[in-house]
């Protein structure tokens, strides 16, 4: 006949075995708190820096990417990307965008004269921003760029039909650009020649939709 474990160990071996999970618990508890602070710690030391404090200072312009993005770099930063805020220029092809959008080349030659022009007259290129929100969610710098005390680009690319108003999400120039893009639709100039509803950006052929209008042509 099988021998009966006594009461007195099965009690020891459900204590022994409470406590081994208890210290499994705590010793899981206590690694999730390292690996989060050690997290907390890393993404502050690799946060990308605040850009207020280049507004107003000089910049360099290393590259122009397309009609809305460029790449600068300054006193204290490197090669940071910066997103003109308040518009949308046509794309350019990259490995995720197969082919040139409408007005897309033109766009971006328009932005790389205007940069270029301005530094050889030795106009400074400056920043300035718009509220607390200086970077997207890509981590780009959302700004204004002015070549000059009072030129901006931003809002010459739209004067020109070289950009649209980006009205998914609102800017301190909002009025402006609003009213130099119906002039240059107005006119036919830049993008909005021979403009076709699919050749805009999907965001306003929604737009548009939305307020049930006919794009112009």
């Amino acid at each position: 006949m099988a021998q009966r474990t006594p009461p007195e160990a099965i009690a020891r071996d459900a204590v022994s075995i409470a406590l081994r999970q208890r210290r499994i618990r705590l010793v899981g508890i206590g690694l999730a708190i390292v690996t989060l602070g050690c997290t907390s710690i890393w993404s502050h030391r690799n946060a990308p820096p605040d850009p207020s404090k280049w507004e107003g200072m000089p910049v360099v312009v290393d590259r122009v990417i397309d009609g809305d993005t460029i790449v600068i770099s300054g006193d204290g930063f490197n090669h940071e990307r910066l997103r003109l805020r308040g518009i949308d220029a046509p794309e350019v092809a990259h490995p995720e965008h197969e082919h040139d959008d409408h007005f897309g080349p033109e766009a971006r030659r328009y932005l790389e004269d205007r940069l270029t022009k301005a530094r050889d007259a030795g106009k400074p290129i400056t920043l300035k921003f718009d509220g607390t929100e200086r970077r997207d969610r890509y981590d780009r710098i959302l700004g204004y760029v002015y070549l000059g005390d009072s030129d901006c680009i931003n809002v010459d690319l739209v004067r020109d039909g070289m950009a649209y108003v980006d009205r998914r999400f609102k800017s301190m120039l909002q009025s402006t650009l609003e009213q130099d893009e119906t002039n240059a639709r107005t006119k036919g100039i830049g993008v909005w020649q021979d403009l076709k509803p699919e050749d805009m950006p999907e965001w306003r052929q929604r737009w548009l939709a939305k307020l049930n209008r006919v794009p112009a042509k």
